[in-house]
C-alpha cells in the first residue's frame, strides 16, 4: 500500500520517481493484542478483494519502491478521506511515537485531495465529452496556478489554506470546462 503523504508523493501533476509503501500481510497477533496499535493498519478482508482473511498493513516493514513499478490497473482499493487521515495517524505515530490530532493531519491533506478530486473531474468531463482524458492535464494544471481570489493564492493554495475555496474552485472549474467545452 502506498502510505507516503499526499502532498509527498507528487510534484505538480507527476508522481515522485520513489514512493513509500508498505506490505499488506496477514496479522501474526490480533491487532487489538499489539503493544503499539500505531504499528499496523488493519484493512479486514477488503485487500485483496474478495478476501477470506483479515490482513493489516505493517508499517514498520515501509520502503521506497519506484514508481514505474507501480500499474495502476493492478490498484485494489482506494482510500477515503478519512481513511487517508487515519493512514497519515499511524504512520506519523510508528515513525515518531507520537499521536497528532486527526485535525490536523485532515487539515494538512484537504489541499492535495481536493486537488485530487478535481482533477479527477476534469478528467470525466472530456471523458464524457467524446475527448481523451489525459490530453487536457497540462490545462488543468494551468487552471490550479490561476488566481482564485482568495489572498492572490492560486487555486492550489487556497485549497489547502481554506476549506470553503472547495466549493468555489468547483464553480470556478466548471466555468472553465463550460468554456473549453462548449
Amino acid at each position: 500500500m502506498v502510505v507516503g503523504h499526499p502532498c509527498s508523493i507528487r510534484r505538480g501533476l507527476t508522481l515522485q520517481p520513489d514512493l513509500s509503501v508498505a506490505p499488506i500481510v496477514e496479522p501474526g497477533i490480533p491487532s487489538a493484542q499489539h503493544r503499539r496499535a500505531d504499528r499496523v493498519l488493519p484493512v479486514g478482508k477488503l485487500i485483496p478483494p474478495q478476501s477470506d482473511v483479515n490482513r493489516h498493513v505493517q508499517l514498520t516493514r515501509t520502503t521506497t519502491v519506484a514508481t514505474r513499478s507501480l500499474d495502476v490497473d493492478h490498484r485494489r482499493a482506494s482510500l477515503n478521506r478519512t481513511g487517508v487521515v487515519v493512514l497519515q495517524q499511524r504512520v506519523v505515530g510508528n515513525e515518531v511515537r507520537i499521536k497528532v490530532p486527526s485535525s490536523m493531519i485532515a487539515n494538512h491533506c484537504r489541499g492535495p485531495l481536493t486537488e485530487i478530486e478535481l482533477w479527477t473531474d476534469w478528467r470525466g468531463a472530456f471523458d464524457e465529452a467524446g475527448q481523451d482524458p489525459f490530453a487536457h492535464d497540462e490545462e488543468f494544471d494551468a487552471f490550479m496556478l490561476q488566481s482564485s481570489g482568495f489572498e492572490q493564492l492560486p487555486w492550489r493554495k487556497a485549497i489547502a489554506e481554506f476549506e470553503h475555496a472547495r466549493a468555489r474552485a468547483v464553480s470556478a472549474m466548471e466555468h472553465a470546462l463550460a468554456d473549453r467545452l462548449g
